[in-house]
């Protein structure tokens, strides 16, 4: 069984998946990181693609956030400077040092991806309401967990509140890191801290 301690490899209750760069410089996300940082979010996800490229802004922020990437697939993609890796299959979780996090839905998927020693990504989460977080916890009472897909901040609440260790978000950023509004993406980081009193 699992024994990753994801709250304090995460560093915080949400943790925003930065998009693919697709060509862009990642300074231009500069800005965007630096809000979320003040507003108390310091955990980000990069597409592993873009890992080698993101060093730069990385090391900025080294001291007060904590890098992790997402759609780990081949081993090749392994660094040794990874916080956390969330894997899409299991096989590669071999090649790296940092924890692995797999994605998982029904009660059987958690179990078996806790059993291989990941921990685990209930994804989409919101498919079965925020009740699932309650009985997914009866089932699995020490699987370190992590909620992604679709969350509001009451439904990301009621997640924590049922143990889960943190919540990802993909569009929470709502278009912020290439040319969006500042402005609101803080409100947004604020509404959500507010509204989920854990994070």
């Amino acid at each position: 069984m699992s024994n990753i301690p994801l709250a304090e490899v995460l560093g915080g209750e949400l943790v925003v998946l930065l998009p693919s760069l697709d060509g862009a410089a990642p300074t231009s996300y500069m800005a965007g990181v630096e809000v979320m940082v003040q507003q108390g979010i310091g955990s980000f996800a990069w597409d592993v693609s873009d890992w080698d490229a993101s060093a730069e802004l990385r090391s900025i922020y080294a001291s007060r956030a904590v890098f992790g990437v997402y759609r780990f697939r081949d081993t090749g993609q392994a660094r040794d400077d990874f916080a956390f890796v969330l894997a899409d299959t299991l096989a590669v979780s071999g090649a790296v040092s940092a924890p692995v996090i797999l994605p998982a839905m029904t009660p059987t998927e958690v179990l078996a991806a806790a059993g291989a020693g990941a921990g685990v990504c209930v994804y989409p989460a919101e498919t079965l309401g925020v009740s699932y977080a309650g009985f997914l916890r009866e089932v699995a009472p020490r699987v370190p967990l992590l909620a992604r897909g679709g969350l509001s901040a009451f439904a990301a609440g009621k997640w924590l509140e049922h143990g889960a260790a943190a919540c990802l978000d993909e569009v929470f950023l709502s278009g912020a890191l290439s040319g969006g509004s500042l402005s609101d993406l803080r409100y947004r980081c604020r509404s959500y801290r507010e509204q989920v009193p854990q994070a």
